[in-house]
């Protein structure tokens, strides 16, 4: 995946090298978000490095893994704050997830 801010990439490369545990598929997924969480509540929800791993999440060829990462995250049950970020991740993508 070419990130294209290296902030961003670098936080990515990181996070990702830490996720051996989770699937290939769901790795860049885990790194995008945490990403996205992080830099959006650092830098605000409009940062050029949060619109830049919304991108990157919102690539069809990620999408499946995206919903992965949502079942996956609720299996210690979803929070309302969790259904309304995976509700707009949804709105926003097109479809649910």
């Amino acid at each position: 995946m070419e990130l294209q801010d290296s902030v961003l990439r670098e936080h990515y490369e990181r996070k990702v090298s830490l996720l051996s545990g989770f699937s290939v598929e769901l790795r860049p997924v885990f790194a995008l978000m945490d990403a996205y969480l992080f830099f959006g509540s650092a830098e605000g929800d409009q940062a050029p490095r949060v619109r830049e791993a919304f991108y990157h999440l919102s690539d069809p060829d990620l999408l499946p893994a995206l919903r992965q990462y949502f079942r996956v995250v609720s299996l210690g049950g979803e929070t309302p704050a969790m259904i309304k970020f995976r509700e707009k991740f949804s709105e926003i993508v097109g479809e649910p997830l």
